[in-house]
């Protein structure tokens, strides 16, 4: 199975470290190279990611990921301002009728996730990995995507949910459904993948898969950098 990695944007809040923000150097390696190394480390070696912001410093960083015992290839999504939903839709042609992983480039996150995502769901169907821990998220809630989940699968979806019980981790398991949903969407001026998903939701075709106590983070900010940090050094997510 390949991965989609979804890294055009410009990452203000991070800017000031380092930019492009998935070239940020996290214990010596950038955030963007252990994300792919995580997937690898669970048997996915083919990655396709999408640049816009910064790309050619990022294709430099990785190439075609020979150094990393990996292949990657690359799609440019000119339209990376208005939103990543753009980014996902841009790599409808690379992708076709396959059911793909979708990552973000600066979530990191405890392999087992992902392993057993590509494990134990069904590959014909759209799943989304939820944390349910809210109170490990009080500190960013503001800032999550929030999802409400009844019956293993996704009613509602958003930053500004009134009513949640979960936190959208960005790892998912993709099916084209999700291009069909996005070209709707941008139809209608709705630039984020949270707009795609949500037409998914409504239709019940997002199902969810729930990550337990596993580790994973959002690096979004200084404070986010540090737990990521803490995070490798204490052994609590594989240090790649």
């Amino acid at each position: 199975m390949r991965a989609l990695i979804i890294a055009a944007g410009e990452g203000r809040r991070l800017g000031h470290l380092h930019s492009p923000k998935p070239l940020t150097p996290l214990l010596g390696r950038p955030i963007l190279e252990r994300i792919i190394l995580t997937a690898k480390s669970v048997g996915v070696t083919h990655f396709t990611i999408v640049v816009g912001f910064k790309g050619d410093a990022i294709r430099r960083a990785l190439g075609d990921g020979g150094r990393l015992s990996v292949k990657i290839d690359y799609v440019v999504n000119e339209n990376w301002r208005y939103g990543n939903g753009t980014s996902v839709y841009s790599a409808r042609d690379a992708f076709g009728e396959e059911a793909f992983i979708l990552l973000m480039a600066d979530h990191l996150f405890d392999p087992y996730i992902l392993a057993e995502l590509i494990e134990k769901e069904e590959k014909d169907r759209c799943t989304l990995c939820v944390d349910f821990n809210l109170e490990n998220h009080e500190a960013s809630l503001r800032d999550d995507t929030k999802v409400l989940v009844e019956n293993g699968m996704v009613k509602e979806i958003g930053k500004d949910l009134v009513h949640f019980n979960g936190i959208d981790t960005g790892i998912f398991l993709m099916t084209p459904r999700i291009f069909d949903a996005l070209e709707e969407s941008l139809e209608k001026g709705k630039y984020s993948l949270t707009d795609g998903n949500r037409l998914l939701a409504a239709r019940g075709l997002l199902y969810t898969r729930d990550i337990g106590d596993r580790f994973w983070v959002d690096i979004d900010d200084l404070e986010s950098l540090r737990r990521a940090e803490s995070a490798l050094q204490r052994g609590i997510i594989v240090g790649y």
